[in-house]
């Protein structure tokens, strides 16, 4: 269980849970994965956009390769990957990922998604 009294205090002990977590059981490991992510939500609400893409990009990259590019996990992080960049001013690659996401998510959940045209 992690204790912390400040948000920069919860981002060093993920920091800390990451790494302990990479040497037990391995970068590609699903739970391992699920923490980097959960890192870079953190980095992300605290401001820290830089250091948020980095982590979502690793966290990406482990995710497609371990889950594949349809599995709503990878797809979430794509999409925080889109967020990350719009908050950074690349709007260009954050609709990219936005679209990556969209697209994925049609195949995952195609038949149960619905998306209106514009008039």
């Amino acid at each position: 269980m992690i204790s912390c009294s400040s948000h920069g205090e919860l981002i060093e002990e993920l920091r800390d849970l990451v790494k302990r977590m990479e040497r037990a059981l391995g970068e590609e490991n699903v739970v391992t994965l699920e923490t980097l992510n959960s890192l870079g939500g953190q980095l992300r609400t605290n401001g820290q956009y830089e250091e948020a893409k980095e982590v979502h990009e690793r966290c990406l990259a482990g995710r497609m390769k371990v889950l594949g590019e349809d599995h709503e996990h990878m797809l979430m992080t794509l999409n925080y990957l889109g967020i990350v960049y719009k908050r950074l001013g690349n709007h260009e690659k954050a609709l990219e990922y936005y679209e990556r996401a969209l697209k994925g998510t049609r195949g995952c959940w195609g038949r149960f998604i619905r998306v209106r045209s514009a008039p």
